[in-house]
């Protein structure tokens, strides 16, 4: 499934956040939030531009972030075309 780096510009836009300051926020409420000292600041970056995508345990922070953050109606992943869920 396709990241959706369209829903990753929406919450930064939202924030009012650069994808630098971005990538530091996010790497510091992983860090807060017990998720992993896994998300990496170069990884986020790295989704901004298209260049890779997060692992699922990447996904999970910026899913759990957005919601906190009251940002619960963004989706990152394209769903399958089958799929009526929400990823």
């Amino acid at each position: 499934m396709p990241f959706m780096k369209k829903a990753l510009r929406e919450l930064m836009r939202r924030e009012g956040l650069s994808l630098r300051s971005f990538a530091k926020k996010l790497t510091d409420f992983a860090e807060q939030e017990n998720l992993g000292n896994f998300v990496k600041y170069a990884a986020v970056c790295h989704w901004g531009t298209g260049r890779n995508s997060p692992r699922m345990r990447e996904l999970d922070a910026l899913y759990i972030y957005a919601q906190v953050k009251g940002h619960d109606d963004l989706v990152f992943y394209e769903p399958p075309a089958n799929s009526s869920r929400k990823v």
